[in-house]
């Protein structure tokens, strides 16, 4: 994406999917609590922290055009599965 030109608008909103969710973070725990070594645990609470960080701007951004546009029915349906 070229940073001279980027607009927020330009960001996908992705619908959040409590399922799919719920079973990576379970799959990402399990690798951490099952790593044998200290260097394996790092290396498998990295991956976790990236998808949490991946959440947290999917996050935000369905935060963002809520409360610029109430009235997008997409909008609020994703704000209303975050809400849960």
């Amino acid at each position: 994406m070229d940073k001279k030109n980027f607009k927020f608008k330009d960001l996908k909103v992705v619908m959040p999917n409590e399922k799919a969710i719920k079973a990576k973070c379970e799959t990402l725990c399990a690798a951490i609590l099952s790593s044998k070594d200290a260097e394996s645990c790092i290396k498998a609470f990295k991956k976790y922290q990236a998808y949490s960080k991946k959440l947290e701007t999917q996050v935000s951004i369905i935060y963002i055009n809520y409360s610029c546009n109430t009235e997008d029915k997409r909008i609020c349906k994703a704000q209303e599965k975050m809400d849960e």
